[in-house]
């Protein structure tokens, strides 16, 4: 769910206007991290090891977001041909580890 959400979001800042952009993209991502807030505040225990996983996982993300966004909006923005492999590439750190946890 964190790596659509941050997929998405992306894209949403890439493509979309500057003044809707930030706000729509707040909405969908805010929406997105309360949704995941709420499950996991209804588990009732952590797997061993989760916190350094999701460290890794998070870090990962930012640096992968932080490197799309910054020549992004230097340089490509509204250019979709930079802002979807773009969201991919952010996407991937989220789906990889929500699949790595689900197999434990």
């Amino acid at each position: 769910m964190f790596g659509c959400g941050a997929g998405l979001q992306l894209l949403i800042v890439g493509l979309l206007k500057p003044p809707y952009a930030a706000s729509f993209s707040g909405v969908v991502f805010g929406a997105v991290m309360a949704g995941l807030g709420v499950y996991a505040g209804r588990q009732p225990v952590v797997r061993r090891g989760f916190g350094k996983r999701i460290a890794i996982t998070v870090g990962a993300w930012a640096l992968l977001y932080a490197a799309v966004l910054v020549p992004g909006f230097i340089c490509f923005q509204g250019a979709a041909a930079w802002w979807m492999p773009g969201a991919v590439a952010v996407a991937l750190p989220g789906l990889i580890g929500g699949y790595l946890e689900a197999r434990r």
